[in-house]
């Protein structure tokens, strides 16, 4: 290798080294990412790892899951630690990309290839990511195709190799057995050798010896399950969701991604019209590699519903040496920089949106839920989580406090929920709740309508995508709960109110366009003779009505001719104040009517209609 070649492979290795480990705890760890470390950290060893991918049917095999396992008992479990693994591993594919562009083609086209290989945006992203089986796969691929290279050349003396790498790139991921199925074209078309053809043979039926039994064990297990839920998604969708990113990188737009796609696809046309007859069985392969990958990728979306652009990444090899050889056969040195140049630009904008821009971040707001959760518990609180999602427990592990999953299974009634949330009255002072949505586990969001039907929220969070909730047990027990105890005509009484003005309880101050939230606690000391309506009115110091919330108890579901004496009514109303709101200050008055009438009830004790449960000074928007 020329001395300018090596200081050129050297720098990129650098580069790479800089962009994989630059900000790599920044962002949050994605539901993935923390499933495996819920893999590698709480299982006992490598065996334990194998039983639970067996029973729970887990579609990816151990290697990845063993390294990290090591990894952790060394380095520990924050972030940067579990990812640096990948990114470790990454900087790795830069050399490995080069070897096998120059024994593959020539050191120019190699360097090409691993210069790709450095700046991609989705090198970057895999880098910095927890599931670093895409990068063992791909590694392992581009040991496995240069040794066949050698094999080639000397005959069968590294055939062992060549059945160790495809093996561990097997166990990384079952997606680079694509490669090795592509590695036949070599084989027919320029081996003429039949002793090196038969060492292939022999490699092969190695390599099967030691899969088949692991395939026998596990395949029953996916059928059973895992493969049994069918995306069915469009070739459309497919083209977009996964050729698009995968040629660009996750963090770009539609528009960009097809330039940059298209710059790909003229790129390998332009160098398959220029190829020397000796390329082209060399150029075959590498077509029929991504191309397997790309059908084949597709196809598993029959079976199994998920489909992530870093499937094919198992391929990227194929792609980056077939884009090499197109550009190095551009002979105008100013269009070839013009290329180059035009790729390094898609490449930084690419890589800006990962590393700053929020739209593309994997961060939901978990640290800042932890944050917020460890500063204002009490000691008689719980976090309930409604969908069993790794990255919440990766989050909330070292806060102390209990938690809980509800629901526990994926099929539930509206009974099973509120009898688990009623049992945690006695127990628990206030229940933070982190409310999301998942395909097939609470998809409608009945826990956190459950909570907001039965309890006080008296705190509601929204930080990147991600929410959090706090309920009152007992209203009574809340600091900012305003309590009345007035008793108004027919038996209705007034136990108490709780008003938040944008989640916020405490603020005395509102502005325009805020929206106020009102809790009332009613209780019927006998059953009522109508069905009377509540009213929330917000006042102008004139005692104008600015905005306001009439309607039936309980969000409509509780008339109060269905009370009954001794019950205990939760009641919301919600109303945004508005845009033009100018007088000094508000208050926030609160009563019943009978709608029949029009007459309001009473409060036996000041015979008054109505009462002021909170009053406010009006801000000036900023």
């Amino acid at each position: 290798m020329k001395s300018a070649h090596y200081w050129l492979l050297i720098l990129l290795i650098l580069s790479g080294s800089a962009l994989r480990f630059f900000q790599l705890d920044h962002q949050e760890l994605r539901g993935d990412e923390a499933f495996s470390w819920n893999y590698a950290v709480n299982k006992t060893g490598p065996w334990h790892i194998v039983e639970t991918i067996i029973q729970e049917g887990d579609p990816q095999p151990p290697l990845h899951y063993w390294l990290l396992q090591g990894w952790t008992r060394v380095l520990g479990d924050n972030e940067w630690a579990l990812r640096s693994i990948s990114a470790t591993l990454s900087i790795l594919l830069i050399p490995l990309m080069f070897a096998v562009g120059r024994r593959w083609f020539n050191p120019q086209i190699g360097l090409i290839a691993a210069a790709i290989t450095t700046l991609h945006p989705y090198q970057i992203w895999l880098a910095q990511d927890v599931r670093n089986m895409y990068i063992l796969a791909t590694g392992f691929s581009l040991l496995s195709i240069y040794t066949l290279l050698q094999l080639q050349r000397t005959g069968d003396r590294v055939w062992w190799q060549y059945v160790g790498f495809s093996l561990l790139g097997l166990f990384s991921h079952y997606y680079s057995g694509f490669g090795l199925a592509t590695h036949l074209v070599l084989i027919l078309l320029t081996w003429q050798n039949s002793t090196r053809r038969h060492a292939w043979i022999t490699a092969n039926l190695a390599i099967a010896a030691v899969l088949i039994p692991w395939l026998l064990v596990i395949l029953p297990v996916f059928l059973g399950g895992q493969l049994a839920d069918p995306t069915r998604i469009s070739l459309l969708d497919y083209f977009n969701n996964a050729l698009l990113k995968f040629m660009s990188g996750p963090s770009i737009g539609l528009t960009a991604g097809i330039v940059t796609l298209l710059i790909w696809i003229g790129l390998i046309l332009w160098g398959f019209s220029k190829a020397q007859h000796a390329d082209r069985p060399k150029l075959g392969l590498l077509i029929s590699w991504f191309g397997l990958t790309l059908i084949s990728v597709y196809a598993v979306t029959f079976a199994r519903a998920t489909l992530n652009s870093f499937y094919l990444m198992v391929a990227f090899p194929a792609v980056y040496l077939l884009a090499a050889y197109g550009i190095s056969k551009v002979q105008q040195t100013l269009l070839k920089t013009a290329i180059l140049a035009l790729m390094c630009v898609g490449f930084g904008l690419t890589l800006y949106n990962h590393y700053f821009v929020d739209a593309y971040s994997k961060t939901q707001g978990l640290r800042n839920i932890t944050q917020l959760i460890e500063a204002q518990r009490t000691p008689n609180d719980i976090v309930i989580t409604n969908i069993p999602d790794p990255v919440q427990v990766y989050y909330l592990r070292n806060t102390g406090i209990p938690r809980s999953l509800l629901p526990q299974r994926d099929i539930f009634t509206q009974a099973d929920v509120t009898h688990a949330i009623d049992n945690l009255q006695p127990y628990f002072e206030n229940v933070w709740v982190i409310p999301a949505r998942a395909a097939k586990w609470d998809t409608n969001g009945l826990v956190e309508a459950t909570f907001n039907d039965r309890y006080l929220r008296n705190a509601d969070y929204n930080f990147a995508t991600a929410r959090l909730q706090r309920f009152a047990m007992n209203p009574a027990t809340d600091a900012d709960f305003i309590p009345l105890d007035l008793t108004l005509e027919d038996g209705i009484r007034l136990v108490g109110a709780y008003v938040a003005v944008n989640g916020n309880a405490a603020t005395t101050t509102v502005k325009p366009q805020q929206w106020v939230r009102t809790t009332l606690v009613w209780q019927a000391d006998q059953a009522p003779s109508a069905d009377y309506q509540v009213f929330v009115h917000a006042r102008a110091f004139d005692g104008f009505v600015v905005a306001q919330h009439d309607g039936v108890p309980h969000n409509a579901q509780q008339p109060t001719t269905t009370w009954q004496a001794g019950d205990i009514i939760l009641d919301v109303h919600e109303f945004q104040l508005p845009a033009g709101l100018s007088t000094p200050t508000l208050d926030i008055s609160i009563g019943m009517y009978n709608p029949a009438t029009s007459v309001r009830l009473q409060i036996t004790a000041t015979g008054a209609d109505s009462v002021v449960v909170k009053q406010y000074e009006v801000a000036a928007t900023e």
